[in-house]
């Protein structure tokens, strides 16, 4: 009797096995492109996965979802693939422009379908060489109508970074308000005191601004 007992626990374990391995992975989730907005924070919409540096394969890796309003990346001597599941839900074709709120990002790839390097920019790239012509991280997007991507980039830098990922109709600068009033900066998207953005702390002051 004992017997049968282990090799019922074995064929219900088998069981089990084959009926997780079977069941159908999780539809993808696509988040709608905003085009009544003039900026769409895409950041907690990212998932990422750390890869070595000669990995192409983005198919195959496996993503994490970040589900934070910031992403913040410490030293590693890996490539860090980010994946935008991204939805034109219009009737007509959107072109956006997909920026980086910091400056020091190394270099960041947007990789095409067939693996290719479609767009390249970030501030290990000459400015006159970047894809989009931006001082901030930037890239141009294009969806037909009712088009859903998976868009994939790949950054190659061994130190840290802290961004936000934004959508707008033009390239993101960040409006910063100091005791003088406002003054515009083409500077990262953080937070600031409300009577000196040069000392940390306070209040949230800065916001998107496009021009």
């Amino acid at each position: 009797m004992k017997f049968c007992r282990t090799e019922f626990a074995i064929a219900i374990s088998f069981l089990l096995l084959f009926v997780a391995s079977a069941a159908p992975a999780a539809p993808k989730v696509y988040i709608p492109i905003d085009s009544t907005s003039d900026t769409q924070d895409l950041t907690s919409s990212v998932a990422y996965s750390w890869q070595s540096l000669e990995s192409k394969d983005f198919e195959q890796f496996q993503f994490t979802e970040l589900k934070s309003d910031d992403l913040n990346v410490k030293y590693s001597d890996q490539a860090l693939w980010l994946r935008l599941n991204l939805e034109n839900p219009s009737d007509l074709p959107i072109t956006k422009i997909l920026s980086f709120t910091t400056f020091l990002v190394g270099e960041i790839d947007l990789i095409g379908p067939n693996h290719e390097v479609s767009q390249v920019t970030g501030s290990a790239i000459p400015l006159n060489q970047r894809s989009f012509q931006s001082r901030l991280p930037a890239f141009k997007l294009s969806f037909t109508p009712k088009e859903k991507r998976s868009v994939y980039f790949r950054r190659f830098s061994h130190h840290s970074l802290s961004t936000r990922i934004v959508l707008a109709d033009t390239a993101v600068r960040v409006l910063v308000v100091d005791e003088d009033g406002y003054s515009l900066h083409d500077r990262p998207f953080e937070r600031k005191s409300p009577t000196n953005p040069r000392r940390e702390g306070g209040e949230q002051c800065g916001k998107y601004y496009t021009s």
